[in-house]
């Protein structure tokens, strides 16, 4: 698709691959040589949404099955022949991943239990700056970073060893590569987590807390008295930069 693109002289994208182009660090899109912007005047929303960071307990939890569920990456990658440091990586890997699962259930099924919206009356909460100064939120915050941080660990970890495992696989079974390119959007994703986590978990005091509008957004959740349909949303005041980028 990305050769046919490349070769062709007009293209047809939505607003939300065009944005998806402007903020992201690989060429997605050939080169723009003329851009016509049709609804222009949706273009602020779209880019608000397609900016914005988001985190579940749901979310989080497919993402730790990809990795270290029964067909995981992990159980894949445990039968290569890693030597003495891939071993390590390997294990510390999976540790992360065990913890990452424990923490996350601890900050929705804890903290941000008596934190977020009923979802009887109230679906979507507004967490502003007066109410992040709160105690309440002192403990969610601190939780949350704890997250924050060993996702962004398990995320090292995980393009350290998918680096390796193409080494020791290549990638010229077709199998093999496709557990590799799992793996390296794996990756990624625990790298948008952690981030979604520090943008929205951003202590008030910092200066750059007033860049981005925070809420939390509860969906129906799944099991009854369960807090997974809860989700955390930031997304930035300004969207300025990115649409100039265009």
């Amino acid at each position: 698709a990305r050769a046919r693109a490349a070769a062709s002289d007009v293209l047809v994208v939505n607003h939300a691959l065009l944005l998806t182009q402007a903020c992201s660090q690989n060429q997605i899109l050939p080169e723009i040589r003329v851009l016509v912007i049709d609804e222009a005047h949706h273009l602020e929303d779209v880019a608000t949404e397609a900016l914005g960071l988001t985190f579940s307990l749901d979310d989080n939890a497919r993402m730790m099955e990809d990795f270290s569920g029964s067909g995981g990456i992990l159980s894949r990658w445990s039968g290569l022949a890693w030597d003495a440091r891939g071993k390590k990586a390997l294990a510390e890997a999976g540790e992360a991943a065990q913890r990452v699962r424990v923490h996350a259930e601890e900050l929705y099924l804890g903290s941000l239990e008596v934190l977020a919206p009923t979802g009887d009356r109230e679906e979507r909460r507004r967490l502003d700056e007066a109410t992040a100064r709160l105690p309440a939120w002192g403990k969610a915050r601190e939780e949350g970073l704890s997250l924050a941080a060993v996702l962004r660990r398990l995320s090292r970890l995980v393009a350290e060893l998918a680096a390796e495992a193409a080494a020791l696989e290549g990638r010229e079974d077709e199998e093999a590569a496709h557990f590799l390119r799992r793996g390296e959007v794996l990756s990624e994703k625990f790298e948008q987590a952690a981030e979604a986590l520090e943008v929205f978990m951003r202590d008030p005091e910092e200066g750059d807390f007033r860049l981005h509008l925070r809420w939390m957004e509860r969906q129906r959740a799944r099991a009854r008295g369960a807090n997974t349909g809860l989700r955390l949303r930031s997304a930035p005041v300004d969207v300025g930069a990115e649409l100039a980028s265009l």
